[in-house]
């Protein structure tokens, strides 16, 4: 071990002496005109005024949003269930710093009495254990964590990992699963937790594939009120967009996340509406596409759009930033990406193609199904 500390010390100053000295490098980084972040900060971004994307959402965040009210709204959702069951609510804890936040936040300023609980997947660092186990005991609170039996894991990655090519299958399941076994067992209404999406990306275009599909997630909306669809449709245009490129991810679809509108009943339902609706939105536009006549041309294509959606899973996804940042496994992390896409330099399809096509008349915006009656919740 200690070889090896003092075969990278040589490697650093090596280095070192080739480029110039350590605060000449950093001095030649470039930087947030306003913050200072720079260059090498994870997932960073400048736009033409050299402003970084973490000030421009805290940017938006401090304008746009009316927190007071948001506030507000959460503090009669948690009145509505307070005192009502032996806990006021199930929080699903990582360790990591935003459920650390949040956890903090209702304990403190929303004195909740909450179950904390915690889907042990079996890769969980030992810094993100101590974390938990300091919180815990510091907040003074219930906690239930549960590590499937070793065995019984290794079994399962394995059926993933020839079923769905990701071993860590039952991460994801037992993380999103548990936290609801839990609430229903202790009989407690109220999940603070939670954001689901659905997003259509696609590399050729078909209008009739793109009718289908919206008219799916407006079907999955219309119980639930005339301008519901059209807002997280506009949601969905809005997040499932790369800035850096000026381009959207794909044609769309809806997004929403702490979805506590309407009371748990309602929410749960529409939840489960969205659900529903899935198979019958993909499984149609699969059965006519599955044996389209396909060459070279249309894999590199194919290959890169990819490129696209990596970019924006590296890039802007907020559960892959989620996933990085709570100290979790990088490649279970990681493991949405598609095992082959490419980049290429300025490249811009033939007019006239199906390629073209794709970005002249499919990627932008645009209303598919329904109408636009939107309620602005801009300050929402």
């Amino acid at each position: 071990m200690q070889n090896a500390k003092e075969h990278a010390q040589r490697e650093i100053a090596t280095v070192f002496r080739s480029t110039g000295e350590p605060t000449a490098i950093l001095n030649n980084l470039r930087r947030c005109s306003r913050c200072a972040l720079p260059e090498t900060h994870e997932t960073i971004l400048f736009d033409e005024e050299g402003v970084c994307n973490v000030c421009r959402q805290h940017e938006y965040k401090q304008s746009q949003i009316d927190w007071t009210a948001r506030e507000q709204e959460l503090s009669a959702l948690i009145d509505q269930y307070r005192g009502k069951h032996d806990y006021d609510c199930i929080v699903p804890f990582s360790g990591g710093k935003d459920s650390t936040f949040t956890l903090y936040e209702l304990v403190h300023r929303f004195k909740v009495k909450p179950l904390v609980v915690t889907f042990d997947h079996g890769f969980l660092r030992p810094t993100t254990l101590e974390n938990t186990d300091r919180t815990i005991r510091l907040l003074g609170v219930d906690y239930l964590k549960f590590r499937p039996s070793w065995k019984v894991v290794r079994k399962l990655m394995q059926e993933s990992l020839r079923r769905k090519g990701d071993f860590c299958w039952h991460c994801h399941t037992g993380i999103f699963s548990y936290p609801m076994h839990v609430a229903v067992k202790f009989k407690v209404p109220l999940v603070i937790w939670g954001e689901p999406s659905s997003e259509y990306t696609s590399y050729y275009g078909y209008d009739e594939d793109c009718i289908h599909w919206h008219q799916q997630a407006l079907d999955a909306c219309r119980p639930f009120g005339a301008s519901l669809y059209p807002e997280l449709k506009q949601a969905c245009d809005s997040y499932f967009f790369l800035p850096h490129r000026n381009e959207p991810r794909g044609i769309g679809g809806i997004f929403f996340d702490d979805w506590t509108r309407d009371g748990f009943e309602r929410s749960v339902a529409f939840v489960k509406s969205v659900g529903d609706h899935f198979l019958p939105a993909y499984v149609p536009i699969f059965e006519r596409r599955m044996q389209t006549p396909s060459g070279e041309p249309e894999r590199r294509f194919q290959l890169y759009r990819r490129g696209r959606y990596a970019e924006f899973n590296l890039a802007i996804d907020r559960g892959t930033r989620y996933g990085l940042q709570s100290g979790r496994r990088v490649e279970s992390v990681l493991a949405s990406l598609p095992p082959l896409a490419a980049w290429q330099y300025d490249f811009r399809p033939d007019p006239g193609t199906p390629e073209a096509d794709l970005y002249e008349r499919f990627l932008p915006p645009k209303w598919w199904v329904g109408a636009p009656h939107v309620v602005d919740k801009s300050g929402d």
